[in-house]
């Protein structure tokens, strides 16, 4: 499992936990890390998850260093309405790490620079920030997932899968951290995805979920799925990753792919309600 950051900052206005399970998998190519950023006049928490999506056994080590650079980044700078900003940033600070990474980190890093196809180590990436305000802003490339509970029980997803639909169940990316240069923001399909949230009353968001395929993929109608987990107010943030995550690699079989799910509640400060 890679390793949480946490970086500068107040944390009291809301609740963030993060749950990641190998699966049927050998290894664990699905990465997290999150802060916060405050100053005068901003205060903000983000969020990155990535999930390594190549052949190559490096993967993971670029979809680590991707999640800590986005958030490294967005806890130096204010990018709370910007993190669509942090997409290419990120990409950038890969290409020149290798220069003072360690040994096999730097291979991995010149590999994602240099390699093309899948042979290059390659990853998913998906940037949230959210405010005590409960404005919810996201940003994103590949197949990782940003959902919305609000207050009135509804679940909204706010991202689009950056996927090809092949024959026999089968998909491909369409649009990875590594294949950025690609992009046309004229069409959905190799545009970053970019979306906020920023509602008030029974349309405020309380719990955000920023998930990898591993879990909303293998749920046969993962909406409901997700939704009817996410509704529960009794339940932690922890207790709430670590049941999709289950659920998830219990769906999936013996092919569960890795299964990441980061919960993040946001209280509302009128009302007195503890969860």
């Amino acid at each position: 499992m890679r390793n949480q950051i946490l970086a500068r900052g107040p944390r009291a206005y809301l609740a963030d936990s993060t749950v990641a399970h190998m699966g049927a998998r050998s290894s664990q190519q699905d990465a997290y890390a999150s802060g916060y950023y405050t100053d005068a006049d901003t205060n903000y928490w983000i969020g990155a998850i990535a999930d390594g999506s190549s052949a190559s056994p490096w993967s993971a080590i670029v979809a680590d260093a991707a999640v800590r650079t986005a958030v490294r980044l967005g806890t130096s700078a204010d990018f709370q309405r910007a993190p669509d900003r942090l997409i290419p940033a990120t990409k950038a600070m890969l290409q020149e790490i290798p220069r003072w990474a360690a040994a096999q980190n730097a291979q991995a890093l010149n590999a994602f620079r240099n390699v093309a196809g899948r042979a290059r180590p390659d990853t998913t990436l998906l940037v949230a920030t959210v405010t005590p305000a409960a404005e919810v802003v996201v940003a994103g490339v590949g197949n990782s997932r940003a959902y919305v509970l609000t207050e009135g029980g509804q679940l909204l997803q706010l991202t689009t899968d950056h996927t090809l639909h092949a024959g026999g169940g089968h998909e491909s990316l369409t649009l990875t951290l590594g294949t950025l240069e690609h992009e046309r923001r004229d069409d959905p399909a190799t545009a970053v995805n970019v979306a906020c949230w920023a509602e008030g009353g029974q349309d405020r968001a309380w719990r955000v979920l920023l998930c990898t395929d591993g879990v909303h993929g293998p749920l046969p109608d993962s909406h409901t799925a997700i939704g009817d987990l996410l509704n529960d107010r009794h339940t932690s943030p922890r207790e709430i990753a670590k049941q999709l995550t289950t659920t998830a690699v219990a769906a999936g079989g013996a092919w569960a792919d890795n299964a990441l799910a980061m919960v993040v509640d946001i209280p509302d400060p009128t009302v007195g309600r503890r969860r």
